[in-house]
């Protein structure tokens, strides 16, 4: 770490308004275990590139060994939301959600979403998953022989 900590804090230096140098940080810092550290650079990595989704994660990531579960779940919410087709989002705000006791609420919006755009294989596991963990063993059954039936979006093409 003594190496590398004098070029990063020349490059911090020279490139400060660089996003995802400061994603580079807070893997650094996160590895050397200064998680505070870590957390303040995915925060200003995700305030600099408010569009890269994996500051997001990683910013939700520190947030929760924190415990700061709530704002946890809002990073990995805006993970999802740039990269919606990612499982690893879904896991995350699941996860959470259920930590929280807000599967219900969840559920409810990943059913409108999957209602309106049901091509995502992503949303649709993430959507059954949340079902069967609320106990909502029937819905999940309909969406899972939704996507077994002929012509389902999911079906390679002959």
């Amino acid at each position: 770490m003594g190496d590398v900590m004098p070029l990063l804090e020349r490059l911090l230096a020279l490139h400060g308004d660089s996003g995802r140098l400061h994603y580079l940080a807070g893997h650094f810092f996160r590895n050397a275990g200064d998680s505070a550290k870590a957390l303040a650079h995915f925060g200003l990595s995700t305030r600099l590139t408010p569009g890269y989704a994996p500051a997001h994660r990683e910013l939700g990531t520190e947030l929760e060994k924190g415990g700061r579960f709530e704002d946890a779940l809002l990073s990995f919410e805006r993970a999802l939301a740039l990269e919606p087709r990612e499982h690893v989002h879904y896991a995350n705000v699941i996860r959470l959600s259920e930590r929280l006791g807000k599967l219900n609420d969840l559920a409810a919006r990943w059913m409108a979403r999957f209602q309106s755009g049901r091509e995502n294989p992503a949303l649709r596991e993430g959507l059954v998953e949340v079902l069967h963990k609320s106990g909502r063993l029937e819905e999940a059954s309909r969406i899972l022989g939704e996507s077994s039936q002929p012509g389902s979006q999911d079906r390679p093409s002959e």
